[in-house]
C-alpha cells in the first residue's frame, strides 16, 4: 500500500511541478529571473539597435544588452551598453541602468 501512496504523491509533485513550470514559461517574456533571484523586464533594446536620447537629440546604438553576470555596482542592476555615432565620442562605450534605458529618454531611431 505504501508504494501506491507514493506514486500518487509523486505524480500530484510532477502535476504541480508542470503547472508550475508552464506559469514561469508563459511570463518569461515579461520578466528575466536572475540565478541569485532578482527579477528585471525583459530588455526592451536590442544589440545593434539604433536609439535617439530624447533629451539631447544624440544618436547611440546598443553594443550589449543587460545579461544576468553584468551589474552595476552601485545599485546591483543590469546594464546596457552603448556607444554615440555620428560625433566626436564615437570610440567611448557608455553604460546606463536596464530601467534608466527603458523610462522613455530614448527612443528607437526612425
Amino acid at each position: 500500500m505504501g508504494n501506491g501512496i507514493e506514486l500518487i504523491q509523486e505524480e500530484r509533485e510532477r502535476e504541480g511541478f508542470v503547472h508550475r513550470q508552464e506559469k514561469l514559461e508563459s511570463r518569461k517574456k515579461e520578466i528575466l529571473i536572475y540565478a541569485d533571484g532578482v527579477t528585471f523586464p525583459t530588455p526592451k533594446w536590442n544589440r545593434g539597435q539604433q536609439l535617439v536620447h530624447v533629451k539631447t537629440g544624440g544618436k547611440y546604438v546598443v553594443t550589449e544588452k543587460p545579461v544576468d553576470f553584468k551589474r552595476l555596482e552601485y545599485c546591483n542592476e543590469p546594464f546596457y551598453s552603448y556607444r554615440s555615432y555620428g560625433q566626436e565620442t564615437d570610440h567611448v562605450i557608455w553604460h546606463r541602468r536596464q530601467s534608466e534605458m527603458e523610462d522613455g529618454r530614448f527612443v528607437e531611431e526612425p
